[in-house]
């Protein structure tokens, strides 16, 4: 029995010891891949039209960074910050990926999402319960069986951006999605940086 005890008592101490490496590891890729732009709490930086990243689930940030990495991501001419992740992202192996993916998601969300002054949260909701919900969730938290984001994480001006570069065919937004008009955009992002994000921290 005491015999049995040790060999476990080592056996996690093992186990704990891999997750803390594991741990010590993403923080360090992290560290010297991604806080330039992202800054150490993973809530990006306007001046450069960089996103809000912390929060976002592992599924997602690793296949955005492949991607980047392989070219599906940040190709057109237009899509300036995409060739930067493009550019940051070639030396990247599967496995700093996945590291990537653990730390990132393990990062607080940002909570004050909300820096444009217009548009109508009311209005805001129907749009997305008549347009998204379908695909990104009834609370905007995902879908990974349909490689829907969440997006309660990201700042309002950031997923402007993204409606932008939809609309204009610079970034595919999913066979069948349907773009917001303009006036919708103000209004689903009103409603879009009003959600709650404390689950989304709990994961």
């Amino acid at each position: 029995m005491k015999k049995f005890m040790v060999l476990s008592a080592c056996l996690l101490s093992g186990v704990l010891s891999a997750e803390s490496t594991v741990a010590e590891q993403a923080e360090q890729i992290f560290k010297e891949r991604c806080t330039a732009c992202h800054l150490d709490d993973g809530h990006g930086l306007k001046s450069m039209k960089v996103a809000s990243i912390a929060g976002l689930p592992r599924w997602y940030v690793a296949q955005q960074l492949r991607h980047f990495r392989d070219g599906k991501r940040g190709a057109h001419v237009n899509d300036v910050e995409g060739k930067m992740m493009q550019s940051m992202t070639q030396t990247l192996d599967d496995k700093s990926v996945a590291f990537l993916g653990k730390h990132i998601q393990g990062m607080k969300p940002l909570k004050k999402r909300r820096t444009l002054k217009e548009g109508d949260k009311v209005v805001g909701e129907k749009v997305y319960k008549k347009d998204c919900a379908s695909c990104h969730g009834e609370n905007a938290e995902g879908v990974r069986s349909k490689l829907a984001p969440p997006l309660t994480v990201q700042i309002d001006w950031y997923l402007e951006g993204q409606l932008k570069k939809f609309n204009e065919g610079i970034r595919s937004h999913g066979e069948g999605s349907k773009n917001p008009t303009k006036d919708q955009t103000k209004d689903l992002l009103a409603y879009l940086s009003s959600i709650d994000n404390s689950k989304d921290e709990e994961k």
